[in-house]
């Protein structure tokens, strides 16, 4: 997953940069906020932001896809993501509150919530020497919806596997 390079810096905001070792502590303290069963589907609903990373990692920490939303979906949309995916955990923004709150209606969803905004500074000031969890490689990460050009949107999974091999394609 992320190798620990300690103070280095891992992720600069308009606010601060954040080193290796809180990024790694801040996923260990967002994948502490939930349990979940093997692959679940975590959904992240969200403008970019340093919660919506430690929100994406904390579903594979947990075991589970991470299922990221556009944070411009209206909540037709969402409520259409929530129905397919059946979600056991949806990380939100406040921002996005009110869209999501009207999908997890529509959709009946039972879904754990969970307000990013409200554990991204404990997540700064959270510790962890805890080891990040061996992932199967060809298990499924990420759960992307399609744009539905050509009818209702369509969950694309992709392994981890799928991942590395973008990585190396982009980066060769």
């Amino acid at each position: 997953m992320i190798k620990n390079h300690g103070s280095k810096t891992a992720i600069n905001t308009a606010e601060k940069s954040i080193s290796y070792a809180e990024l790694i502590a801040g996923i260990h303290y967002f994948a502490g906020l939930f349990t979940v069963t093997k692959a679940a589907r975590v959904i992240v609903f969200s403008e970019n932001r340093f919660g919506y990373i430690l929100a994406f990692y904390s579903a594979w920490q947990n075991g589970a896809i991470a299922v990221p939303v556009d944070f411009m979906a209206s909540t037709q949309e969402v409520t259409y993501i929530i129905k397919d995916c059946q979600p056991e955990v949806v990380f939100c923004s406040k921002d996005r509150l009110e869209v999501m709150l009207k999908a997890l209606d529509a959709a009946q969803s039972n879904a754990q919530l969970l307000i990013i905004d409200e554990h991204e500074t404990p997540a700064l000031a959270f510790t962890s020497q805890k080891e990040f969890r061996e992932v199967e490689k060809e298990s499924t990460a990420v759960l992307i919806y399609t744009s539905g050009t050509t009818g209702s949107p369509k969950g694309v999974m992709l392994s981890f596997v799928n991942l590395l091999q973008n990585i190396d394609a982009v980066s060769n």
